[in-house]
Formats: structure tokens, C-alpha cells, sequence
């Protein structure tokens, strides 16, 4: 038979899953609200020697680029999403890539808004947001992704696997390793992994279903932004 698994694969990254761990075991309490972003950083990017203009042209841009990463991380840990707020904004026209030993200095337009702010509220009553950009040079916000509760706060790094996710349960902060990280290697190949367990048998982690949900929750930014309207969305059969 077919087996489909989604990208991305960060559901099985071992700092998520230890994040999912805590949830269950009720460490920080009932969820309230809940934050994450992604940056890509401002081009033209230093080192980045192909075209760049994809990531900028038409149906592009770092919300469904990117942003995807933390959208799939809240509403794997915190559940399907019914209600979309969103602001974009679009910081430049274009920007020129210097010449480099694999490309020419090329002027790339920037077709889509390179700013997104999201505000949800999750079926199960907690509220959360993403940022996500190709504006930023730097940043000094910490944590990635950050889960608030009624006891406490879980904190962790969006694609760092090494780094330990934090616990806070009252005064006391506790840094927790994340079990089966990679020594090394490119931390991707856990999804290419997770197909071949499915393959073997596995139920999927990564849907369809998911990832369709997310797909939504885009399309709701979109409209949301355009419209200055909160969109209501439905969860299509996932949970």
C-alpha cells in the first residue's frame, strides 16, 4: 500500500518530543498561551550563491517557507488551530545580490510581504503566535518557541537538537537533554527515517491530515492579512 508521510519533519525532532513528553505528564499545567518563530534573516544572505528570487517571488515568502516549522511544532503540541489573525508587511521592493564565484550580482524583486505576525486560538482554548520573517539581520529573542501553563513554562530551540528544553515549574528552571539526538549529520534525515519506519509498519506522525491543517491555517493568514479579519478555520477530520 501508499504511505505518505509530511514534511516538516519537526514532530519527530527529539526536543519536540520531549517538549510533548512534559505536556502529557502535565508539567507545566493546563496550556494558556504559547509563542514561536523562525527568522530567515535579511538578503541578500551571506554565503547564498544561487538565485534566490523563489523565495521572493509569487506564492512564496517566509510564512510558507519557513514559518511552516513553528506552525507545525504549536499545533502538534497544542492541537488543531479554529481562529487566524495575521499582519504582513512588505519591507523592500527588491534587493541587489552581490556578485559571487557562482553567481552574477542580479537586482531580485520581492513579490510577496517579507514580514508575518500570526495570532491563533487553538481548538483547545490555548492562544498562541508565530513570527516569521526574511527582514531580520539578528536577533536577541530566546527561546524559539516557548509554552505557558498554569504551573509553569516549557521553553525550547526550534532546530537546535542539541540543545537542552527548559522547564520553569514555579521559582526553579531545569534544563532537560533531549533523548536520541544525532552526533552528527543532517538532522533532517529523522523524517527520511520516520518514512522508513512507516514503511515497516509504523503509524504516521508526520499526516497528511497535519499537514493540510497547516496548509489552512496559511490560507487563513493570507486572507486574514488582506482583509484585517480574524478567519475561522476547521480542523478537516485532524485532531
Amino acid at each position: 500500500g501508499l504511505v505518505v508521510v509530511a514534511a516538516p519533519s519537526v514532530l519527530v525532532f527529539p526536543q519536540v518530543l520531549q517538549a510533548a513528553r512534559l505536556l502529557s505528564d502535565g508539567a507545566i499545567g493546563a496550556v494558556r498561551s504559547a509563542t514561536a518563530q523562525f527568522l530567515g534573516g535579511r538578503p541578500p544572505w551571506d554565503g547564498y550563491e544561487s538565485d534566490p528570487s523563489p523565495f521572493f517571488s509569487a506564492g512564496a515568502g517566509p510564512l510558507v517557507d519557513i514559518g511552516v516549522y513553528p506552525l507545525h511544532t504549536l499545533t502538534g503540541l497544542l492541537g488543531p488551530v479554529e481562529l487566524v489573525s495575521a499582519i504582513s508587511a512588505r519591507t523592500q521592493q527588491s534587493f541587489v545580490q552581490p556578485p559571487s564565484p557562482g553567481s552574477v550580482g542580479r537586482t531580485v524583486p520581492v513579490e510577496v510581504d517579507d514580514v508575518w505576525h500570526l495570532l491563533m486560538r487553538h481548538v483547545g482554548g490555548a492562544v498562541s503566535s508565530v513570527r516569521s520573517d526574511f527582514a531580520t539581520h539578528g536577533s536577541t529573542a530566546s527561546p524559539d518557541v516557548e509554552i505557558n501553563g498554569d504551573c509553569g513554562s516549557i521553553a525550547l530551540s526550534l532546530m537546535d537538537m542539541q540543545a537542552p528544553v527548559r522547564l520553569w515549574s514555579g521559582a526553579e528552571s531545569t534544563a532537560l537533554p533531549s533523548q536520541g539526538v544525532r552526533v552528527e549529520g543532517p538532522d533532517h534525515i529523522l523524517g527520511v527515517q520516520h518514512l522508513i519506519d512507516c514503511v515497516a509498519g509504523m503509524p504516521p506522525v508526520l499526516t497528511v491530515d497535519h499537514a493540510a491543517h497547516v496548509l489552512d491555517i496559511l490560507n487563513a493568514a493570507a486572507d486574514s492579512s488582506r482583509t484585517g479579519r480574524q478567519v475561522s478555520i476547521g480542523a478537516l477530520g485532524w485532531t
